[in-house]
């Protein structure tokens, strides 16, 4: 799969995790982010066709990431991942700023190949 994906995450393992995941799957074409600017200046520097972000990373201080990549490009899926615990409290917050979609960690291999054909196959159609 030739599909260029983002991946934002402040901490290593899980975004290493994801890394490994998207590999798995096939997702070969994937730039990684850990923090708020880096997924700024990556994202208006590339094309993407999705970008899965964490929601503590994309909530960094005053700034909301989200909202920006939304801002700069509204085609782009946005799947926020998340814990279970959080989702209720970021839903609203989260497709208000721009989400597309949300991703609950932790999750399988199954489910991010789900958001993957949902998201990159609507946008790519």
């Amino acid at each position: 799969m030739n599909s260029k994906v983002l991946v934002a995450d402040g901490c290593d393992e899980t975004r290493k995790n994801i890394l490994d995941t998207l590999q798995q799957i096939g997702v070969k074409n994937v730039v990684e982010a850990a923090d708020a600017a880096a997924t700024i200046s990556v994202f208006t520097q590339k094309a993407f066709e999705l970008v899965l972000i964490d929601w503590n990373l994309a909530t960094d201080g005053d700034q909301n990431v989200v909202q920006e990549i939304h801002n700069l490009n509204q085609d782009v899926p946005i799947v926020v991942t998340t814990t279970a615990n959080e989702k209720e409290t970021i839903v609203g917050q989260a497709k208000d700023a721009g989400a597309t979609d949300f991703l609950i960690k932790p999750f399988t291999d199954v489910t991010l190949q789900n958001i993957i054909d949902t998201h990159v196959g609507a946008h790519s159609a």
